[in-house]
């Protein structure tokens, strides 16, 4: 995803899901009617109402991983919880625990006879191979595996020797404590891993070099993600989200695919859904709340009444 000193837990959290190029942009654009709300030092937390139809959906930005469990939550996102019908999420990571591993298959192997050395370069491949030896992990670790399912391992494999766990994410807290309350998906774990296995071979080795690079700097870069997360730093979450790997210009299509087209279709199925009048509590990563090509701002373009409701500084204040 970016230079891994900011973005490390971004690339981790876009592909575990999986979260405008260059500068960090306004929530909002002008034209698109919004309210600011509160701005409680909290997780960010968005909601929009449909004023035709009465729907009302509940946007809680979410993060995938943590070295604890970020409950309790402040009052706000509690009592909203407690006031939705359903519960949304990209994914059930609880109850669809052993699908993904089922759905991997040959999406994540190159076909023979292709090997690592016919798709990578010099360089990336004598990096990776002083990665594992540094680990001592064999080569087999990763023979025959597509770039971007490599890189994948390896940033969940540092993020968890750093402390972080996927059973502390936000999305898993709220689905392990949904109850009767019925879960929809957004998403399935096989489109996901079809998104990934069409990234580009040039941009799949990107992320796979980029992760080696920076692989010393998980710790650090994930607690600078987690602390703006929790701070509900909607200005600190963009510039580590939206940070471009080496401005390399073949990355608009990576973040078209990752998250903005994804983005669209969320929102137009959250649109859909509020048709009907209920109230949705929405637990998605927090890339894909921000920007005027996030979630919130889609709503809102669709006629929505957007306010936030919890969260720090927005990304149009100064210090």
């Amino acid at each position: 995803m970016t230079a891994l000193r900011a973005r490390a837990a971004a690339l981790a959290a876009a592909f575990a899901a999986l979260m405008g190029l260059g500068c960090a942009a306004a929530p909002f654009e002008a034209g698109c009617s919004s309210e600011a709300g509160s701005r409680t030092v909290a997780p960010l937390m968005w909601r929009a109402a449909d004023a035709a139809h009465g729907g009302v959906v509940y946007l809680l930005g979410s993060i995938h991983f943590d070295v604890e469990s970020p409950q309790p939550y402040p009052e706000g996102i509690e009592s909203a919880f407690a006031s939705a019908d359903e519960l949304v999420v990209e994914v059930d990571v609880v109850h669809a625990a052993e699908s993904p591993r089922a759905d991997l298959g040959a999406r994540v192997r190159l076909e023979p006879p292709t090997q690592l050395a016919d798709v990578l370069s010099p360089q990336t491949l004598e990096r990776l191979e002083q990665f594992l030896a540094e680990r001592d992990l064999p080569f087999t670790f990763v023979e025959g595996l597509k770039p971007w399912y490599i890189a994948q391992l390896l940033v969940l494999m540092e993020l968890r020797e750093a402390g972080y766990d996927a059973a502390h994410g936000v999305d898993r807290q709220f689905i392990e404590r949904a109850g009767d309350k019925p879960i929809v998906e957004l998403e399935t774990t096989s489109a996901q891993f079809d998104m990934l296995d069409r990234l580009p071979p040039r941009i799949q080795e990107a992320l796979l070099a980029d992760a080696l690079n920076r692989s010393g700097e998980f710790d650090r870069a994930s607690d600078r993600l987690i602390e703006a997360w929790r701070r509900g730093d909607e200005r600190a979450l963009e510039q580590l989200v939206f940070v471009p790997i080496g401005n390399d210009p073949d990355f608009e299509g990576f973040y078209e695919s990752v998250f903005f087209r994804r983005n669209a279709a969320m929102a137009a199925r959250l649109a859909e859904l509020a048709r009907d009048g209920k109230t949705r509590f929405v637990v998605l990563g927090a890339g894909h709340m921000l920007g005027p090509r996030g979630i919130p701002s889609m709503l809102c373009e669709r006629g929505f009444e957007v306010r936030r409701v919890s969260g720090g500084a927005r990304a149009t204040e100064s210090d």
